[in-house]
């Protein structure tokens, strides 16, 4: 095989509403997760627990960040993955220390009332914008907080940022961050020419 074979065909609708299969290749799949294991430092001591169907193209990411590092993973049932309560008892019972979730998850994990099961948790937060004051909830309970975005086709996530402060200015949803390891973002107006700076 080379880099360029396919890894997987997922399918999605994006922004169109019209269902299409994205072919990711190898290499795309490959250099997320290098980038992946590098920037959260995910490495043997990691803990996983895996949310995601395998019809969404995070659950790749949860599936085989933790196991190319020797990280143990959980793969929580199908049922389970909807059930706050069931959640909460996997996080503590495995000492779960990396997790991914929707924003909309979050806040289900957040009215759990378990002040200190997340602190060692570092917190991915992806899937739609997030908002501030959800982040900051996040932070006061978690070890570390992600803000990740990214469209299928670019290979899970395109843009990373950590969460490190509060916010001081009038923001209402945080940074989607930075493009991460060898690719580039280009903003672009309605026309599709590069938007100026601050754009």
């Amino acid at each position: 095989l080379s880099s360029q074979n396919l890894a997987y065909v997922i399918y999605t609708s994006g922004s169109t509403g019209k269902p299409k299969g994205v072919m990711v290749e190898h290499r795309g799949l490959t250099n997320f997760l290098h980038l992946f294991v590098e920037q959260i430092g995910v490495n043997r001591t990691t803990r996983l627990l895996a949310l995601t169907t395998i019809s969404f193209d995070i659950a790749a990411l949860e599936l085989f960040a933790p196991l190319v590092q020797g990280g143990l993973l959980v793969l929580a049932p199908h049922q389970t993955a909807r059930a706050t309560d069931e959640i909460v008892r996997l996080v503590g019972s495995h000492k779960i220390n990396l997790l991914q979730a929707t924003p909309a998850t979050w806040r289900l994990l957040l009215e759990e009332k378990q002040d200190k099961l997340f602190n060692d948790v570092a917190a991915l937060c992806g899937g739609e914008a997030v908002a501030v004051e959800l982040a900051c909830a996040i932070k006061e309970r978690a070890k570390d907080l992600w803000s990740v975005y990214g469209p299928t086709e670019t290979t899970i996530w395109s843009a990373a940022h950590r969460v490190e402060h509060a916010f001081k200015d009038n923001s209402k949803i945080v940074p989607i961050g930075r493009p991460i390891s060898n690719t580039r973002i280009y903003i672009l107006d309605a026309r599709g020419r590069p938007a100026p700076l601050g754009v």
